[in-house]
């Protein structure tokens, strides 16, 4: 800075970013300052800070699968002796490679990969099982021995998919929680939060068997419910509830109106979307916990509908994805069936390439004389595929019956039905619970050893179950020992004794009491005022207050502020009794104690 601008006054101006800090140096007319040359102005760039979420989400997929991994071994643990007696290879196999020859074991230089007996081997399974649920079918209903290798795949394959544990009111018999509690509480909902619903329904059972009902599109799902209802589109709210419960796509603004300024106009959500974990996550922070609450109660109800349709009337999961292999085996008859007749060109794209839209897309994968491909990612969804089909169909005469039922089918959306979907992550532990119970009682009476039982009197199959519905309680995280309470990790858990952990022997070897009061003490934060205090939970009785309060703070009357015995009045008579304080209640409280007029 020039010398006779060394005494004077300046201004340091400072512009901060979350990835970059703008600089400027003015005298007091602000005016740009200059030193040796240059203008006292500028800009440092540096990387935007991120928040930790995108960590947790590694971090907590590596936990998964390292727990995945860890009730694999013990699963292979409780069957390794009796496989062994028959196929010392077996696991050998299971982990070499089933694609490369040259990555996999020297002992293990033979082209199966899963049976290479003399009589048996992997063509023969898979034409006996085309799919994992016609084997796990088999051993439900059939009382014929198996291989004790069957078995382990069935219950293997249940291992690694193992459905979501949300759903705490099922059990592993199918009893829970009736469809009309989850609607009752529902209307309840709604009703705390003065959306306009009907309540005049009767029959909640004609309800539940409409959002249920199969071979029907949401869209046609959505008339027969809003019609049940007596819901139009005039019913704005009323009707995206509805929509959004029958897995369509709803604006949330349609639904709580604008009241919310954070919100995004634009802001929808659907149930049936690849990508609704990220959206929900990010609508949570957005919405109020009243409207957030009113969603899960909407997806709960979905979900119901859902899964209903999945089983199709079924005991057992494998019982209707059968079917739903089945039913694709047919569909696929009469699409090739159709297009032979009517366009060899069309059923080449169709079947012979690798196209987007087309069915070797949808499927993932193509082997033809004209070309070979696995695992395409591109335009491979059910409603482009669809898409395609219509335009060809176009062209063919619309009076064909199986013109006719394709289009029909695919209105309603259950042509060509897939095994793996997004829906199927509806699907609770305790549907697959009940069909492992299944499948190990009849295995039972062939396996002895799986009746067998140890010092901790529990018989293989016990331990099977319990090792498969076992969730490790979130307060406990993870069981470690090895950075327990070091920074930058962690791991709290407080050990009663060391040893192996087991579903059977978790409260044994865990302190859960301890171990939760350590988890709330590590959230709990210090006081950026006072030395030594910790800070209140935002969600305490006490802070809870605090803020009601401060807000009546901002409340006048005329101009003027409430006296502070009005306000602890109106806290204790309004906000300590009911669910909820609308602008109502606070108007009507005014004006019944004479503090406003009922015309202002």
């Amino acid at each position: 800075m020039k010398n006779n601008q060394e005494n004077n006054k300046y201004y340091l101006g400072l512009d901060m970013g979350t990835h970059s800090v703008g600089w400027a140096v003015t005298d007091t007319n602000y005016r740009l300052l200059r030193a040796k040359g240059k203008n006292l102005w500028g800009v440092r760039l540096f990387n935007e800070a991120q928040t930790s979420a995108e960590r947790r989400t590694y971090r907590i997929a590596r936990r998964r699968r390292q727990r995945e991994v860890a009730r694999m071994g013990l699963l292979r643990e409780l069957f390794a002796q009796e496989i062994n007696k028959v196929d010392p290879g077996f696991f050998l196999r299971l982990d070499d490679s089933k694609y490369h020859m040259e990555e996999r074991n020297e002992n293990n230089k033979q082209p199966f990969a899963l049976f290479a007996d003399s009589g048996y081997t992997d063509q023969d399974f898979y034409k006996e099982y085309p799919t994992i649920f016609h084997l796990r079918k088999e051993l439900i209903e059939s009382d014929e021995p198996h291989d004790v290798r069957l078995v382990y795949l069935a219950l293997a394959n249940m291992f690694k998919h193992r459905g979501h544990f949300l759903n705490e009111s099922l059990d592993s018999t199918g009893k829970e929680g009736t469809f009309s509690d989850a609607y009752q509480m529902l209307l309840s909902k709604l009703e705390e939060m003065e959306i306009a619903f009907p309540h005049n329904i009767e029959n909640i059972e004609e309800l539940e068997q409409k959002l249920e009902e199969k071979g029907k599109s949401r869209t046609q799902v959505l008339e027969n419910v809003a019609q049940l209802l007596q819901i139009t589109k005039k019913d704005k709210p009323a009707y995206q509830i509805v929509s959004l419960m029958c897995g369509l796509n709803v604006k949330l603004v349609d639904i709580f109106g604008k009241k919310d300024e954070d919100m995004d106009k634009k802001l929808s959500i659907s149930f049936r979307d690849s990508n609704y974990e990220e959206v929900i996550t990010n609508i949570q922070d957005i919405i109020d916990d009243d409207n957030f609450e009113l969603i899960l109660m909407l997806k709960d109800l979905h979900d119901r509908g859902l899964l209903a349709s999945i089983m199709k009337g079924f005991s057992f999961l494998s019982q209707a994805r059968v079917e739903s292999y089945q039913n694709h085996q047919q569909d696929l008859k009469q699409l090739k069936s159709v297009l032979k007749k009517y366009d060899k060109q069309a059923y080449h794209d169709m079947f012979r390439i690798m196209k987007e839209g087309n069915y070797s897309a949808y499927v993932g994968s193509v082997n033809s004389s004209d070309c070979i491909v696995r695992r395409i990612n591109k335009g491979r969804s059910r409603e482009e595929l669809y898409k395609t089909i219509r335009n060809m169909l176009k062209n063919y005469p619309q009076d064909d019956p199986d013109v006719q039922m394709i289009l029909e089918k695919m209105d309603a959306g259950i042509f060509l039905p897939k095994q793996l979907l997004d829906t199927n992550g509806v699907i609770p532990n305790q549907v697959h619970q009940r069909e492992m119970k299944a499948i190990l009682q009849k295995a039972e009476q062939y396996l002895p050893f799986l009746r067998e039982k140890d010092e901790t009197q529990l018989t293989v199959s016990e331990k099977i179950v319990q090792i498969f519905s076992f969730q490790i309680p979130y307060y406990v995280g993870p069981l470690g020992q090895a950075y327990k309470d070091k920074k930058g990790y962690n791991v709290w858990c407080e050990r009663k004794e060391g040893g192996r952990i087991y579903p059977w022997n978790f409260e044994e070897k865990i302190d859960t009491k301890r171990t939760a009061e350590k988890f709330i003490e590590r959230m709990v934060r210090h006081c950026t005022y006072l030395t030594g205090e910790t800070a209140l939970p935002k969600q305490s009785l006490l802070y809870e207050r605090f803020e009601v309060l401060n807000e009546l703070n901002n409340v006048r009357v005329r101009g003027e502020k409430l006296k502070e015995e009005i306000k602890q009045d109106i806290y204790k008579k309004l906000f300590l009794s009911g669910k909820k304080v609308s602008l109502k209640r606070l108007d009507d409280y005014l004006v019944s104690n004479n503090l406003m007029a009922k015309e202002e």
